[in-house]
């Protein structure tokens, strides 16, 4: 997670998101973080903020999982206190508005309220998320035992998981953290930092607590239980959400692709394989666990074994390569993880290239996306391309959009233009990659626009905000204010439509370079985006 294998896009989208979500003071100690290995001091230099405001900011992004800090032993002085940026999991927030849509739909309306408590306060112990998500007033229906019984089953699918202690982690990376900070649940930082702030933190406590009078007689938590939870800290397992997601845009495709010829078995079939894979994201490069044709009729309930042979060979012919059959008479089918990613990251390509750069772009694409390098001439008749002068146009835009690239061969020992041959080619993972940036960009440049709607028409929006509080007739808006407020809104909804489709792509996108052994998701910059 090293934040110099990033692309500049990457850590520009990263900075945005913080800004949008904590801050500018945050956004300004994130951007010191990626420099690189930073002390409390080096940060304080690079941002010319405040010691407490610099303290605090690197509180909450280790709390939220978005900073980590790494104690350097020294002998004969104090020990120092280095920290670095986790670019990943800020650009996993993205996700998190899919993730509770998902959950919420699967799990129920406990489960998501278990899920926005982490995505709100961080990490935290169960029994304080469980106290602080009953004072919501949107969370009032629900009761503790409701919410305990969906934190497990949320603990059991492992799509929460605990906090790794000091020592469990190969790096002993965490430095313990024993002072309270931002009203949370702090778990790692330096300690001396906060020597002073936690005796003085301590001491408002108390006096708050004899304002308060005596403790809530409500309060059925026994003293064994929560110093039993005390040590226990949870957060969000963004890897098994990941993993969701890949399974089902797998059988959205498969689906698409085998329904026409297999009618509602393809559905079946392709949960069932998904389901028995139990293949974790990015483990392995290929295949996950076979399963035999008859342990398939009975997960999918098909008596007629011919029948259902002829679906799983209909399947393996019709699915660009991801149900593969395997051993004598085709007897055992797996799902190749490879072969899913490339047939989906393909799919997202020819779409952008398509709606970009036009039909033809696209047709011409696909050719060189079977790996062969091609002659424009030869090309041009099997895209079928109107001329040849269209197509060495097309071949040229998609060059300039960095889609595809062109092979010089000289004719002879002379290299000069017209005695070179050239062909064309592409390859995926960095046609992978430049869409990546291209989608990036674009969602950095959507929140941006996002921010200035909602300040530029801060107004508006707050005076539809009360008006919504009212009725009808108690409505004192003119006629213009309610007009403008209408087109904000449908400015703002477009904005956010735009931002979902995006998030998508890029989750699909980044994930279909983690299996190919030639790239990850980290990216290098050029040596001119290191600065």
């Amino acid at each position: 997670d090293d934040m110099h294998e990033f692309s500049v896009q990457a850590k520009e989208l990263a900075l945005t998101l913080v800004y949008e979500q904590f801050g500018s003071i945050v956004r300004d100690v994130c951007s010191a973080l990626f420099l690189g290995h930073q002390t409390l001091q080096s940060v304080m230099r690079t941002t010319k903020h405040a010691k407490a405001q610099v303290q605090q900011s690197l509180l909450l992004l280790v709390q939220f999982d978005m900073a980590r800090t790494t104690r350097e032993v020294q002998q004969d002085r104090p020990d120092v206190y280095f920290y670095d940026v986790k670019l990943q999991s800020i650009l996993d927030r993205l996700h998190y508005p899919r993730f509770l849509r998902e959950i919420k739909a699967l799990y129920g309306v406990d489960c998501e309220a278990v899920l926005l408590g982490l995505m709100l306060h961080g990490r935290a112990r169960l029994s304080w998320l469980l106290q602080r998500l009953l004072h919501y007033d949107e969370f009032k229906p629900l009761t503790k035992d409701g919410l305990q019984a969906a934190f497990t089953q949320l603990v059991d699918d492992h799509l929460i998981m605990r906090v790794p202690e000091r020592g469990d982690e190969e790096d002993n990376e965490l430095a313990p953290l024993t002072s309270k900070s931002f009203h949370i649940d702090p778990l790692w930082l330096e300690v001396d930092d906060f020597e002073e702030d936690s005796k003085k933190r301590k001491a408002d406590e108390g006096e708050a607590a004899a304002a308060a009078g005596p403790a809530d007689p409500t309060d059925t938590t026994d003293t064994a239980s929560k110093s039993k939870d005390s040590g226990v800290y949870w957060m969000l397992n963004m890897r098994q959400f990941y993993r969701m997601a890949r399974d089902q845009w797998i059988s959205k495709h498969v689906q698409q692709c085998a329904e026409p010829f297999c009618g509602e078995w393809a559905g079946k079939v392709v949960q069932f394989l998904l389901q028995n894979s139990l293949l974790d994201l990015g483990l392995q490069d290929g295949p996950g666990k076979a399963s035999p044709h008859s342990r398939i009729g009975r997960g999918v309930a098909c008596e007629d074994s011919a029948q259902l042979r002829s679906v799983l060979r209909t399947m393996a012919s019709t699915t660009d390569g991801i149900i593969v059959a395997e051993g004598a008479h085709d007897a055992h089918y797996v799902i190749d993880y490879r072969a899913a990613y490339e047939a989906l990251r393909r799919s997202c390509l020819r779409e952008h290239i398509s709606g970009l750069l036009g039909k033809e772009c696209k047709r011409l694409f696909e050719i060189l996306a079977s790996g062969v390098k091609y002659d424009p001439q030869i090309i041009s008749g099997e895209a079928m391309v109107a001329s040849f002068k269209d197509t060495k146009t097309h071949l040229n835009n998609l060059f300039k959009a960095k889609y595809i690239y062109m092979q010089e061969i000289p004719k002879q020992t002379e290299r000069t233009p017209s005695r070179c041959h050239y062909y064309w080619a592409t390859d995926l993972p960095i046609a992978t990659q430049v869409l990546i940036d291209h989608t990036l960009h674009a969602l950095t440049n959507v929140i941006h626009k996002t921010l200035h709607e909602m300040e530029h028409n801060k107004r508006i929006l707050l005076l539809h905000e009360r008006a919504a509080l009212r009725s009808e007739e108690d409505d004192v808006r003119t006629e213009a204010e309610k007009s403008q407020a209408k087109a904000v809104l449908k400015a703002l909804d477009t904005l956010e439509l735009a931002r979902s489709e995006l998030c998508d792509q890029v989750l699909l996108l980044c994930h279909s370079l983690e299996l190919d052994p030639r790239r990850r998701f980290q990216v290098v910059p050029k040596d001119d985006d290191n600065d």
